[in-house]
C-alpha cells in the first residue's frame, strides 16, 4: 500500500501543476483573444465569456487539459470573447435567467425559482503586466 505521506504530497504538487498550468494558459489565452473587454476595451480584470451550452467542458478544464491550439479552436467554435468583470457579471447572469427561463418553460420541475447572486471569476493582470 501507498505511504499516506507521499500520496499527500503528489497531490498537493498535482494541484500545482494545474494551478500554475492554467494561470500561464489563460494569460496567454487572454493575449490571444485581444487583450482588451470587446465591448468597453478595458485591458484589466478580463474573462473569458462564452456561451456554456457550445462548450463542452467547464473553461478550466479546457485550459488545464487541452493543447493551446485545440483550445483556440473550441473557443473560437463557441463564440468566445473577452469581456472585463463589469460586462461579464450582467452578461452571464442574463445568459443564466434566459437558460432558466427556457427550461421552465420545457416543463423541467428542478428548476429552482429564486435567482442565485453571480460567481466572480478570477480575473487575470492587466495586459501591460504579461511577461511577453
Amino acid at each position: 500500500m501507498a505511504d499516506p505521506a507521499n500520496q499527500r504530497k503528489r497531490k498537493r504538487y498535482q494541484r500545482q501543476w494545474a494551478a500554475n498550468r492554467y494561470r500561464e494558459r489563460r494569460i496567454g489565452l487572454v493575449k490571444i483573444l485581444g487583450g482588451k473587454c470587446d465591448r468597453c476595451g478595458a485591458t484589466d480584470e478580463l474573462e473569458i465569456h462564452h456561451d456554456s451550452g457550445s462548450t463542452p467542458l467547464r473553461i478550466t478544464q479546457l485550459i488545464v487539459g487541452y493543447s493551446v491550439e485545440r483550445i483556440c479552436a473550441m473557443l473560437r467554435d463557441a463564440g468566445a470573447t473577452l469581456l472585463c468583470d463589469e460586462c461579464h457579471n450582467p452578461v452571464t447572469h442574463e445568459t443564466w435567467v434566459e437558460n432558466r427561463r427556457r427550461e421552465r418553460e420545457a416543463g423541467e420541475d428542478d428548476v429552482p425559482e429564486d435567482e442565485p447572486e453571480p460567481l466572480r471569476v478570477i480575473s487575470a493582470p492587466p495586459v501591460e503586466a504579461l511577461p511577453f
